[in-house]
């Protein structure tokens, strides 16, 4: 039996289907409660769909093909903002608070970012070359594409756009949530680094999946308050508007001056080096 309904929290419509037996009216009365985060205000729509086919909230901007005219058929593109929660979320408020501002800080990147609104786009048209990074590292796991310098740096700039997402994410959460940063060991950001710079340079793409989905939250998470932490000028909004590529020059800037070594770098001295892994791509 599939429930929706809508309604407002201040300038934004929410919809919500829900596709479970779990109550509708007190879904709703739950996300009123927790959906106050500030991210929320510039966004207008966010459809929130309860299913259980996701263990966790999940965010998708789903791209709607619309024909411009009936003569040319050349298809546009319109961002829907989605939000899958699975029903058991419900049971616990203070976590369903977490993932939705985690999701929405995503919309909200992805929204004020054009660098990022460009790539996402980018990869929805599906060449071979787009696909997501899980797509890329299984293709090229199987020799179904060759890991050329251009295909492998593209693919580092996947993976720092990851890590720059994700770590504005959960540095908004703990914001939001505690109003301070409470997570302090940044050693296991530094130990999946060095085996993720690793495993691309031995071209061990199955590894890299694995390191990948471990190690995106954590590492992301670090580059951002490493960043925050030297800059105290700096905040989550302005590095939303930078490109990855930015952030990590800013990234490694900011290591330097705390005198760590930076997680990532364009050029040297990161736990992950790219020019180092692309020049060992054309090596071999």
């Amino acid at each position: 039996m599939l429930n929706q309904t809508n309604f407002n929290i201040g300038h934004t419509h929410i919809i919500v289907i829900n596709k479970t037996t779990y109550n509708t009216n007190e879904a709703v009365n739950i996300l009123k409660k927790v959906l106050l985060s500030s991210y929320l205000n510039s966004i207008n729509t966010v459809d929130i769909i309860i299913t259980k086919n996701f263990r966790y909230g999940i965010l998708h901007l789903r791209k709607h093909s619309v024909k411009r005219s009936s003569v040319n058929s050349t298809n546009t593109y319109a961002n829907k903002n989605i939000i899958y929660i699975n029903p058991n979320e419900f049971n616990n408020p203070t976590k369903l608070n977490q993932i939705l501002i985690h999701e929405i800080v995503h919309i909200k990147h992805r929204q004020i970012n054009q660098f990022i609104r460009n790539r996402y786009e980018a990869k929805t048209k599906v060449s071979k070359f787009t696909h997501f990074i899980e797509r890329k590292l299984n293709l090229l796991m199987r020799g179904r594409i060759k890991a050329s310098p251009r295909l492998i740096k593209q693919l580092l700039l996947d993976i720092a756009e990851d890590f720059v997402l994700e770590g504005v994410a959960k540095i908004a959460e703990e914001f939001e949530i505690h109003g301070k940063l409470t997570h302090f060991n940044r050693h296991a950001a530094e130990k999946y680094s060095y085996a993720l710079n690793m495993y691309l340079k031995q071209r061990q793409y199955s590894s890299c999946v694995k390191i990948i989905d471990e190690a995106m939250w954590t590492i992301g998470y670090y580059m951002i308050k490493d960043i925050l932490e030297a800059n105290p000028k700096s905040n989550l909004e302005k590095l939303m508007h930078l490109s990855p590529e930015k952030i990590i020059n800013i990234h490694e800037r900011s290591c330097h001056h705390l005198g760590r070594t930076p997680l990532i770098s364009l050029n040297s001295g990161g736990y992950i080096n790219y020019n180092s892994i692309i020049y060992n791509n054309k090596s071999n």
